[in-house]
């Protein structure tokens, strides 16, 4: 999503506020069971951190 954009009140696009969803399709709650939100900038960084973990060997088979 582009940066620049901005929405009818005058806010970038990237400013908007999603929930944080684990694993199993729920929105992760804090401590307080309050859900998680973060802005879509900070989501597709999060999306674009580079994977630090290995293939399984199963993965590996299917590029070998």
């Amino acid at each position: 999503m582009n940066a620049d954009r901005i929405d009818a009140m005058g806010y970038p696009f990237s400013t908007w506020l999603s929930a944080r969803m684990g694993p199993d399709g729920r929105a992760l709650r804090d401590a307080d069971h309050r859900v998680i939100y973060e802005t879509q900038a900070e989501a597709a960084a999060r999306q674009a951190a580079p994977i630090t973990q290995p293939a399984k060997p199963v993965q590996q088979e299917l590029f070998a």
